[in-house]
């Protein structure tokens, strides 16, 4: 299990994220490692980046500015899907 956010994101092109519909999300490494996150806890910068505060106090930016989803038909079932 990984203790540190930080951690997963160093490896942010093979994370995959999981909503566990239960107010928290999960974050896989490509490696199956996992974290669990309270959406609570993850703050929205209103610039593509969010920031998690670690644990430890340290804070650890996540920054989805160049991220493309792909495939999303196939993730997503059209009643789930709402435009932005």
């Amino acid at each position: 299990m990984v203790t540190a956010l930080d951690d997963v994101n160093d490896a942010a092109a093979t994370v995959n994220l999981i909503d566990n519909n239960d107010g928290s999300v999960t974050l896989v490494k490509a490696d199956g490692t996992q974290v669990a996150v309270a959406k609570a806890d993850i703050t929205a910068n209103g610039d593509g980046t969010y920031t998690f505060t670690n644990n430890d106090g340290s804070d650890v930016t996540i920054d989805t500015n160049g991220l493309t989803i792909t495939e999303l038909n196939e993730c997503i079932p059209s009643r789930q899907r709402t435009a932005v």
